[in-house]
């Protein structure tokens, strides 16, 4: 079966990213990689075709996973992302029905998100987006330069840019990093809330023992960024994201973008943004709305997995005798109101309550890797906390999985 090659899961550890929650000052360079221009290329592979199975034969280590997304180039006219289906240490199988062009020089790398850089200094850059409307969205990133501030990267998403200046210059969104050079304190991403030089250019392997594992999963509609902190040593979960919704009002001038993005509320930057779980600090906008994914009077951004919620994390087996665990839609409600505004796309809420909860409280674990039951999809599970148990933890779904059905 030939995959879908629309949303894309990168490895912190992938050959060519190679860094950790910490590495701040690399985040420029890693950032445009994997939204943008894509990373490791290689080039003068020898190709063999059984059916429509192909393996590439590069004679030499490759560096490439499986899982990834690969773009490949022929001399001969072939160029497409595929699904590279396993690997060995010289080798890359991948699976495609129409291969009469794959001949010549290949060139090859792992395939970004299809981002578009339309901006790019020092500490800034402004990509283009879709929303799934596919309309055009303007994203500005800025990065942290401080070497001894926090992990953290401002974050503005609007309808309208000045690609000249590199801002974002639509008045109805979040505006706090619409045209800053420098992360300001409020809300952004926050990849680790330590103020520490200690980590500014270490490699994934090097700040493993403290960040451990961390993933990335996007399109040109969605991107999500699955990580850990370190300022305790067990429940750093943490989320950043920017993601498709629907909405009821999505004429109205805060909501055009029709995108969500997740975050956290950096109390300071030259000292530790926040002393807590991440959880606790945790926020989301839409355009400049704060908002939540669940309804009842709790501040906290996302439902936890306690009884409160719900009873058991499996079916019964009068369903399934198996231990299946159900994943919810994303609900989007106002956060000062707790009122329904729609649903948001990308991920899923996973149904673990009271019992048989899964133990992700150590980074070494968080984010894991799991499948779906129908199609064998893999699935990444991230959990967040406000507390250190995991009945105060959270529990979100990120599907490898096309989020939008283009014909």
């Amino acid at each position: 079966m030939i995959k879908q090659t629309q949303t894309k899961m990168f490895d912190f550890s992938d050959v060519g990213l190679d860094f950790c929650s910490g590495s701040k000052l690399l985040f420029p360079a890693v950032f445009k990689k994997f939204l943008a221009t894509g990373y490791n290329q290689k080039s003068g592979a020898t190709v063999s075709i059984t059916g429509n199975q192909v393996t590439l034969n590069f004679g030499v280590s490759h560096g490439y996973a499986a899982d990834r997304v690969l773009k490949v180039i022929a001399t001969g006219g072939y160029s497409k992302e595929v699904y590279i289906d396993s690997v060995t240490d010289q080798t890359v199988t991948f699976t495609d029905s129409s291969t009469s062009a794959l001949s010549g020089t290949i060139t090859t790398y792992i395939a970004p998100l299809g981002w578009s850089l339309l901006y790019e200094d020092s500490s800034v850059h402004l990509y283009k987006m879709k929303n799934l409307s596919e309309q055009d969205v303007y994203v500005r990133f800025v990065f942290q330069l401080n070497a001894g501030y926090v992990s953290s990267v401002g974050v503005c998403v609007g309808m309208s840019a000045d690609t000249t200046t590199g801002t974002i210059t639509d008045t109805a969104t979040n505006t706090q990093h619409a045209t800053a050079t420098t992360p300001q304190v409020g809300f952004q991403f926050v990849l680790c809330q330590l103020a520490s030089s200690q980590y500014n250019n270490y490699t994934y392997s090097q700040g493993y023992n403290n960040f451990g594992k961390g993933l990335i999963v996007g399109s040109i509609y969605h991107l999500a960024i699955l990580c850990n902190g370190y300022y305790y040593s067990t429940y750093m979960g943490e989320f950043n994201a920017i993601l498709p919704c629907s909405t009821l009002y999505s004429d109205i001038e805060p909501l055009k973008t029709k995108m969500v993005v997740f975050g956290y509320n950096a109390q300071a930057l030259s000292n530790t943004a926040f002393t807590n779980q991440p959880l606790q600090s945790a926020m989301a906008y839409l355009g400049n709305i704060p908002v939540k994914t669940r309804k009842d009077y709790s501040e906290l951004l996302f439902p936890i997995a306690n009884n409160s919620y719900g009873l058991n994390s499996y079916y019964s087996n009068n369903i399934d005798s198996f231990n299946t665990t159900a994943c919810s839609p994303v609900p989007l409600t106002e956060a000062s109101t707790s009122q329904h505004l729609g649903y948001i796309y990308g991920i899923y809420s996973v149904n673990y309550f009271n019992t048989n909860i899964p133990d992700l409280s150590n980074s070494a674990n968080n984010p894991t890797i799991t499948n779906d039951i129908d199609f064998n999809s893999k699935i990444i599970v991230q959990m967040t906390s406000y507390s250190t148990t995991l009945n105060t933890s959270a529990f979100i779904a990120v599907p490898i999985e096309e989020i939008k059905i283009v014909s």
